[in-house]
């Protein structure tokens, strides 16, 4: 509410003009004091504030001393920054891996230290490896995958290496138990090509590019096999070096 008396009125003011009102009568010592400024014109006339350059002061004169001019208080503005906690990275783990073998059909391997692909002899009557592998993704949640890869380790057992890595596929079953499935046994390789590795060496890393089968969190299965009559032996879990390893990559 207005309840003071009016202590000046202003004539036409222009963009710019520093505007005094005389407030003298209503201060008469030190003490806070409040004001209100109205119009009774509809040409309304707009002053800054004491956020803006130009801010409102109040110049007090004492008995005889010059003017002293008090500097407007201005508030700063608080920025805060909040920083939220970054998500967990994923987790991909290689819970299960194992090889079959034509001619020893109902033999299991699962607890072997080496995961092997051979095509067999050159005349075709044995020795075909195949390796099979289950990982877990999980801690993706509604991110998107943007890479996933298997990592083998080229064992360092005499002629681990190879002129091929082998190739690696998508299969649909992960039913298999790696401690009871055999060449008899085994599930079929029913899903897509996802990367065929080049030479390999004793000991080397090999990286196999799974990616575009790996969605999200959950549980997948794949199976490497090889063309190539010079096999190839890579670190199995229960082995020793470097074990089978699923890195996998999101985007938010």
């Amino acid at each position: 509410m207005i309840d003071g008396p009016v202590l000046s009125t202003v004539g036409a003011v222009a963009p710019g003009q520093v505007v005094e009102f005389d407030v003298t009568s209503a201060i008469p010592g030190d003490g806070v004091y409040c004001f209100a400024l109205e119009s009774p014109s509809p040409d309304g006339v707009r002053y800054n504030s004491r956020k803006a350059a130009g801010a409102p002061q109040l110049v007090i004169g004492v008995g005889g001393q010059a003017p002293a001019t008090t500097p407007p208080t201005r508030t700063t503005p608080t920025t805060t920054t909040t920083t939220l906690p970054r998500a967990a990275a994923p987790v991909g783990t290689v819970v299960a891996d194992t090889s079959v073998q034509n001619d020893l059909p109902t033999t299991n391997f699962g607890t072997k230290a080496l995961l092997s692909v051979d095509a067999g002899a050159a005349t075709g009557t044995g020795g075909v490896q195949r390796t099979l592998l289950r990982v877990s993704v999980s801690g993706v949640g509604a991110r998107s995958v943007s890479g996933a890869h298997l990592k083998l380790q080229v064992a360092t057992a005499t002629n681990a290496g190879s002129v091929t890595g082998g190739s690696i596929h998508a299969i649909t079953s992960c039913t298999w138990d790696e401690k009871t499935v055999t060449w008899d046994t085994q599930p079929a390789i029913d899903g897509p090509l996802l990367a065929t590795m080049g030479a390999v060496a004793a000991g080397q890393v090999v990286d196999f590019d799974v990616t575009s089968a790996i969605h999200g969190d959950g549980i997948y299965c794949f199976a490497i096999d090889t063309i190539s009559a010079d096999g190839a032996d890579y670190n199995s879990r229960e082995g020793t070096g470097q074990h089978p390893a699923l890195v996998v990559q999101v985007t938010p």
